[in-house]
């Protein structure tokens, strides 16, 4: 069985439990009075840990894997193997200020009080553009040391950050949620279950805004529909006939792309255009 931590700062989005259960975990995170949930389908456990516990059970291979911020990994320095990047989990740390409060540059930042939750990261970022004179203020919630008075700027993620209060002066970084792998695992468990699981979440990301369209057509028209369609790619089309009239052209593709072309279409007769949803891309 896969044992698999997760970091309880992430206040983890719906995105990324969705993406665990599509992927066949099948595990109902509504229930948050559970410590450790279960997979009924996939031999796995998941159970959200403070991140110091995180990396404390991954170094003794109390658990197999982690899904953490690679903002964490850079903090402390952590050199953990990224097994997968979950690319819609994403956000920017930045620089931020109060609105009204003038902002020049980035040498600007200099002499400031400067409150964040990542003040080795923030160190680092400083020393390599030549801020100077900086004060770091550790505080788990920076935005409140800025209302306090106690600082003058903060930083933290985007999507932690209030703005309608706040402008974004300076981004330091692009960060995402990624699963990490125990230098502990065993090998029969990585080619058993990680291998598989790993497969599973890059069919459902492949599927990430991907959509499959069936457009009914007259024969007569088939060729221009056709035609266009291969304008995004030749590859994608399946064609298969209800009788002599009638043509039904099935095709996958982004979403944003038929948007792109549904005028085209709609101008060479296309009689109707239903679109349904994918769940998993498997190639």
């Amino acid at each position: 069985m896969l044992k698999i931590a997760v970091s309880d700062e992430l206040q983890i989005s719906k995105d990324i439990e969705t993406h665990l259960s599509h992927s066949g975990l099948s595990i109902d995170f509504r229930d948050r009075s559970k410590s450790i949930f279960y997979s009924d389908r996939f031999p796995s456990e998941i159970r959200y840990l403070d991140n110091n516990h995180v990396f404390i059970s991954m170094a003794n291979g109390l658990y197999d894997l982690a899904i953490v911020n690679d903002l964490s990994l850079c903090e402390q320095e952590k050199d953990y193997e990224k097994l997968y990047v979950f690319e819609e989990a994403s956000s920017s740390l930045c620089f931020f200020f109060a609105n009204g409060v003038k902002y020049k540059d980035v040498l600007s930042l200099s002499n400031k009080r400067i409150a964040t939750n990542v003040p080795e990261t923030v160190k680092r970022y400083c020393k390599s553009k030549r801020i100077r004179g900086t004060t770091i203020i550790f505080d788990k919630t920076p935005q409140n040391a800025v209302e306090l008075g106690i600082a003058d700027c903060f930083v933290d993620l985007a999507k932690n950050t209030d703005s309608k209060q706040y402008y974004m002066a300076e981004v330091i970084m692009e960060t995402h949620l990624v699963l990490i792998a125990s230098p502990k695992i065993s090998l029969e468990k990585r080619h058993i279950f990680v291998d598989e699981l790993i497969y599973r979440l890059q069919a459902v990301q492949n599927a990430r805004n991907k959509i499959k369209v069936e457009i009914l057509c007259s024969m007569e028209n088939k060729n221009k529909l056709v035609a266009e369609i291969r304008k995004i790619d030749e590859n994608i089309i399946v064609l298969s006939s209800y009788d002599q009239q009638k043509v039904s052209i099935q095709a996958v593709m982004d979403e944003k792309q038929l948007w792109d072309i549904t005028h085209y279409l709609k101008e060479i007769k296309a009689e109707k255009i239903i679109v349904y949803d994918i769940t998993k891309m498997i190639i």
